[in-house]
């Protein structure tokens, strides 16, 4: 059960990886020079927040989002069943 968990987080956070860097990448290219996010800043809540500004039809900040919080609630799931199932 715990390697399943493990594997589906990975599977689930890569992907949203790439779609948060996408955003990232898409509003820099769309802000001014001066005002451009830094790639050393996380801020994850910025960028969503760009992003849907300049791209308003677009799913990608809720798959963010959402996924962000599946994948904190499967790192949850993880450490209850690492902590309760011991060999």
């Amino acid at each position: 059960m715990f390697l399943v968990l493990f594997i589906v987080i990975a599977a689930l956070g890569i992907p949203l990886n790439v779609i948060a860097t996408v955003m990232h990448f898409r509003v820099n290219s769309v802000l001014p020079e001066g005002r451009r996010i830094s790639w050393w800043a996380r801020n994850f809540r910025e960028v969503n927040r760009a992003y849907r500004q300049y791209f308003p039809d677009s799913v990608l900040p809720d798959i963010d989002q959402y996924g962000g919080y599946a994948v904190w609630g499967l790192l949850a799931a993880l450490i209850v069943v690492g902590v309760f199932i011991r060999d």
